[in-house]
């Protein structure tokens, strides 16, 4: 039984690096998370915004890519020349006034010569606080409504923090019980 949880434990820490690996290999920037409603005012300068992130291999210039809003009045905003994102960095999208809706919101990331480069799911935001929506872990593909982490990692930064216990669990039960299996009845190695 206890080789069996070894099995099933090292199984789980493979798949779980593949996805990891997987979802950190993309080319090109993403959009990695968003504020549709923040705490306070909408309408005050930066209050909502849009988080690019990098998580390719190399440096990317964004200079001249475009982020646009796509319910309501669609607001188009255009990166500064000489804008770059470094491997692993974010560059934050802000606008003077609210530009993205609370509600059916979805954002659009084209580069220079208005290729698509990436699209958020449609997404509603109906609380005035510091939550957004953010991708889980940073550039994947699953989209979580939590804490807002604007310019920083979204924490916390494992793919599956669930699986990461039950993982520990798992090995911690298996090494006590082969730790145990080698007692005799009346041996006490204390």
């Amino acid at each position: 039984m206890t080789r069996a949880f070894a099995i099933l434990a090292m199984v789980l820490v493979l798949l779980t690096a593949l996805r990891f690996s997987k979802t950190h290999a993309s080319p090109s920037v993403v959009i990695n998370e968003f504020e549709l409603n923040p705490p306070g005012d909408d309408y005050a300068p930066g209050a909502e915004f849009v988080e690019l992130y990098n998580p390719g291999p190399t440096p990317v210039d964004i200079g001249g890519w475009k982020v646009s809003s796509t319910h309501g009045v669609p607001v188009v905003k255009t990166i500064p020349a000489g804008v770059g994102t470094p491997v692993g960095g974010f560059y934050i999208v802000t606008h003077t006034t609210q530009w993205l809706d609370n509600e059916d919101e979805q954002i659009v990331l084209r580069n220079a010569a208005g290729i698509e480069i990436d699209r958020t799911p449609v997404k509603s935001d109906m609380f005035n606080d510091a939550r957004t929506w953010q991708r889980y872990p940073d550039g994947a593909a699953t989209w979580y409504f939590d804490t807002a982490t604007r310019n920083t990692i979204n924490v916390p930064e494992f793919p599956a923090p669930g699986l990461v216990l039950l993982i520990t669990l798992v090995s911690t039960f298996a090494l006590a019980r082969r730790k145990g299996s080698g007692r005799q009845r009346g041996d006490c190695r204390w």
